[in-house]
């Protein structure tokens, strides 16, 4: 009814107050969000100085964009993105901002071809606060083009399955070519966030690895996924990204794998300068 009344002022060309602030706390509550984005820019729109939009409102919103955007696979509009970036620059500290919230922005930032300085940082402090709460996931991979990944990301591909939090689900996997012939190793697969579950696996880049995924209670039902990933060269100067490029550069005769040899050795001398193992 509300909505009813918003669009008759609207085409009446009145003045409608205070009914799109009421009007968006209402969709939040009830979760009806659909056309919440024409919602609230009229708001916006409404409340320009001297008037101080509800805060409390506009984070509630972005929160509810960002599990749209996450977990549904939804396109949000582009300025939530910036409005992250802004709340959490008005924090004492950036990881204050919810998780869902640092997970949608950092997803955001692996999908652009350039970050700035600002943007960089800011994904860094995500990612390493979201790595420290085993919040891990596929994406986050991309951003070892960015700044180095904590060596658990680094040095695993991460297999990411969505599903549902009450029906867990187990992984069978064979890293080919090694384990052609072997039964394949299978286990729980670790429930992340929401309905999501991830397993790291550590595959070099000429190694691939075939998966299957089924439900945990019934575990020679029809598979609810299957596929395939390969092994990546890594962009990050990790000792892992190193031996990968160097074992991609050799097979395909590709240049620049020697540098890598070279700069291997070099870390392993340092390891074993000041950190040896007897």
């Amino acid at each position: 009814e509300m909505r009813k009344l918003l669009d008759r002022a609207l085409n009446g060309d009145a003045l409608v107050y205070d009914l799109p602030e009421r009007l968006l706390g209402q969709m939040l509550f009830t979760g009806e969000t659909k056309g919440i984005d024409g919602v609230v820019e009229l708001y916006l729109k409404e409340m320009q100085a001297p008037k101080v939009p509800n805060r409390t409102l506009l984070h509630a919103y972005a929160v509810d964009r960002c599990e749209k955007y996450f977990c549904q696979g939804e396109a949000i509009p582009e300025n939530i993105f910036a409005y992250l970036a802004s709340w959490a620059a008005s924090e004492k500290k950036a990881i204050m901002l919810p998780d869902l919230c640092q997970i949608a922005l950092t997803r955001h930032y692996a999908e652009q071809e350039n970050l700035s300085p600002e943007e960089t940082a800011l994904a860094k402090t995500f990612l390493y606060h979201l790595y420290d709460k085993g919040l891990l996931f596929a994406y986050q991979e991309q951003l070892a083009r960015f700044f180095p990944l904590p060596a658990e990301l680094a040095d695993k591909t991460l297999i990411e399955y969505r599903g549902k939090e009450e029906e867990p689900v187990r992984i069978s996997y064979r890293i080919l070519p090694k384990e052609q012939d072997e039964d394949p190793h299978t286990s729980e697969m670790p429930h992340i966030f929401r309905g999501i579950y991830v397993k790291p696996v550590l595959l070099f880049s000429d190694e691939e690895l075939e998966y299957t995924i089924v439900k945990s209670t019934q575990p020679v039902g029809a598979p609810l996924e299957k596929g395939s990933l390969k092994g990546n060269k890594g962009s990050g100067e990790n000792r892992f990204a190193l031996l990968n490029r160097m074992i991609a550069g050799a097979l395909t005769e590709q240049s620049g794998w020697q540098e890598d040899m070279v700069e291997f050795g070099k870390r392993d001398v340092v390891l074993q300068e000041y950190f040896p193992l007897g």
